[in-house]
């Protein structure tokens, strides 16, 4: 059926994810060349679809797993022929980093500094970038400065969005008036204008509005009027464009936007209380509602930190709250409860990586898979988290908490230690 839908449909978008699931039935089967084949013809011929990502991992992972390191470097090279460059969180400078741990374990050490080098100025604070990093500490802190500073000092990034508003945008009258309605701090009326505002509709004389510039206007706009949510969502979908490049310059502003700390005085007091880093709770907030207080789940995950009743009961306990979903969706009581469920899992499984993932898929299944995979290093371990959600959760969560100290802390970078996960 999925070969008969790939001839009828060849142009259809759903052609790739046919070829990806023919690859799994394959492989399933024990018929590793003919899979291989097929993900392949998939990155030759759908280079620009959402699951070349997917693709690439699939021929990658198993000759990783199979300590293959040669096969794995000539497929790493492969795959970069065809994707020189991963667009999904969940892959951020994945194949250059396995390819660097491939010439590593081949005992090719300059070239493998140089695999990480190339991920840290590619991919910067993505959680690739956090494990390249270590990887250049292992073998100096003197070879980790210099790469930390060449990325840093990279490339110039791309001419700011938060330049002048051009003329044409400024004649608009929903924009005129959702500027000023913001101003105000009316975040729902300067909403409904900015929704309103039509940039194909200028004139012909005028000159085209960069669709850019009045997505970060709106989100500069939301920003000032703490809608938190309202910017942060709007900044999800600007990541793979703001992300290829260092926080430097005017460009650090866009990162800074895309990183909201809403509910600031709250989380800072109840992170001091728990003993926790404020980073880990801006980022499981912006993870998990994107700081919408009022958001509900379709598995019933109510508020900024999703908890669902059952788990709001047991962590009320010893306390004067009597959780209820309206209760929930209030930011004080939710901050606290799930900083208390934070702490929790940290002194459970005290990894930031292990702990965030332990909140979306629960703290046993973490202490399952350790026990299973003790001796793996950090990075092997995430990548064989069975739950697809959960293992791409542990990396988003993981690069938000790096941006956050980044850009809002002290300006540290996050460290990873890539040593054995150990038993829970």
């Amino acid at each position: 059926l999925l070969r008969r839908h790939v001839v009828a449909f060849p142009k259809r978008s759903t052609v790739d994810d046919a070829r990806v699931m023919i690859a799994k039935s394959q492989r399933a089967m024990g018929d590793d060349k003919a899979a291989d084949k097929t993900l392949l013809d998939t990155l030759t011929l759908h280079p620009q679809g959402d699951l070349v990502d997917e693709a690439s991992w699939s021929l990658l992972w198993p000759l990783i797993e199979r300590k293959a390191w040669k096969k794995a470097l000539a497929m790493a090279d492969r795959i970069l022929t065809h994707v020189p460059r991963e667009r999904s969180y969940r892959a951020e400078g994945r194949t250059l980093y396995w390819r660097a741990r491939a010439l590593q374990r081949l005992k090719a050490h300059e070239q493998a500094k140089a695999g990480y080098r190339s991920v840290l100025i590619g991919y910067p604070l993505s959680w690739y970038a956090l494990l390249a990093q270590e990887r250049l500490k292992a073998y100096s802190d003197e070879t980790f400065q210099e790469a930390i500073k060449e990325a840093q000092s990279g490339a110039e990034p791309p001419p700011s969005p938060l330049g002048l508003i051009p003329d044409a945008l400024w004649s608009n009258a929903h924009f005129r008036r959702g500027v000023e309605l913001a101003r105000m701090g009316l975040k729902t009326s300067a909403r409904r204008e900015l929704q309103g505002v039509d940039i194909s509709a200028s004139a012909d004389d005028s000159p085209a509005i960069d669709p850019r510039v009045l997505t970060w206007t709106k989100i500069a706009l939301y920003d000032m009027t703490q809608a938190y949510d309202l910017a942060t969502h709007l900044a999800r979908a600007e990541e793979p464009a703001f992300g290829a490049h260092w926080p430097s310059g005017e460009h650090r502003r866009l990162w800074e936007l895309a990183h909201q700390r809403g509910f600031s005085a709250l989380v800072e007091s109840w992170s001091k209380t728990r003993g926790l880093d404020p980073a880990w709770v801006y980022a499981i907030i912006r993870e998990e509602s994107g700081f919408n207080p009022k958001i509900e789940s379709w598995a019933n995950a109510i508020g900024l930190m999703q908890i669902i009743m059952p788990t709001a009961k047991g962590l009320a306990k010893g306390t004067t709250l009597n959780p209820t979903p309206a209760l929930l969706r209030r930011p004080e009581v939710a901050i606290e409860l799930g900083t208390k469920y934070l702490k929790r899992l940290l002194e459970r499984h005290p990894l930031l990586p292990l702990a965030s993932a332990g909140y979306n898929a629960g703290g046993g299944a973490v202490a399952k898979w350790r026990k299973a995979r003790a001796s793996l290093p950090l990075d092997e371990f995430v990548e064989r988290i069975p739950y697809k959600e959960a293992r791409g959760y542990a990396k988003r969560v993981t690069r938000s908490i790096a941006r956050y100290r980044y850009l809002h802390g002290d300006g540290t970078l996050l460290a990873l230690p890539l040593g054995s996960v150990g038993r829970p």
